[in-house]
Order: structure tokens, then C-alpha cells, then sequence
């Protein structure tokens, strides 16, 4: 990769996890009024994703001036890893229209759910 093309990546990373924290803000704020309950353990996305340009911002900064520092490379790395769970964070949190957590899920009958080993995996005349 030439200087010229390096020069970009920088720019196209600070624009995906502008992105992205922007998805995180939209559906933290569409699930602002559902209740979620205890069991679920869901937090809200955003300091995730807060954080996440906290470290994002200073190795996109990194980069641009020294293209091949280490410490700019794991810096917005990790960045983009923590904005992307805020943004997973956000996705699996209850939104008004599809929120389940609250419903309890039938379990399955136990007599047809059983499998048996033998029959399934090993090769044989079962």
C-alpha cells in the first residue's frame, strides 16, 4: 500500500465509527421507555460506544500522523471492537415494538426433544 492510499484509511475509519455510534444513539433512544427487566442484564449502549471513540479518536489521530505506530493500530482497534459491542448492546436491548423479554418461552415437550446419541452420530444399523 502506497503513502497516498494509507493517507485515507484514517478518514474511512473516523466515518465508520461515526457511524456506528450514531446507530448506537438511534436505538438507544427508540428503547428509551421500555422497561428492561433484571434478568435480561442489557445496558444501554451508548457508554459503550462513548468509550469506544475515547480510545477511537487518539489512534485515528495516531494514525494519520505515523502510519505504523503499533499503539495507534491497537488503539483504534479496540476502539472499533468496543463501539461495535455498544452497538450490539443497543441491537439486543428491547425495543417498544418487539420487546419479548418480558414473555415467558415455552419449553419444548421432553419426551419428543430427546435424541439418542448412538442413533444419530455413530455409524451403525439403528
Amino acid at each position: 500500500m502506497t503513502g497516498r492510499g494509507r493517507a485515507g484509511l484514517p478518514l474511512v475509519l473516523a466515518v465508520a465509527a461515526l457511524a456506528i455510534a450514531l446507530v448506537t444513539a438511534a436505538l438507544d433512544a427508540r428503547a428509551a421507555g421500555v422497561p428492561i427487566p433484571e434478568a435480561a442484564q442489557l445496558d444501554p449502549g451508548w457508554p459503550a460506544a462513548l468509550s469506544g471513540l475515547a480510545m477511537l479518536v487518539p489512534g485515528v489521530l495516531l494514525l494519520r500522523m505515523l502510519p505504523r505506530h503499533a499503539v495507534a493500530w491497537v488503539l483504534t482497534g479496540f476502539g472499533l471492537l468496543v463501539l461495535a459491542d455498544g452497538m450490539a448492546s443497543s441491537w439486543a436491548g428491547p425495543t417498544p415494538s418487539t420487546s419479548r423479554l418480558g414473555r415467558r418461552v415455552p419449553r419444548p415437550p421432553t419426551g419428543s426433544t430427546r435424541v439418542s446419541v448412538r442413533r444419530c452420530c455413530l455409524p451403525c444399523r439403528c
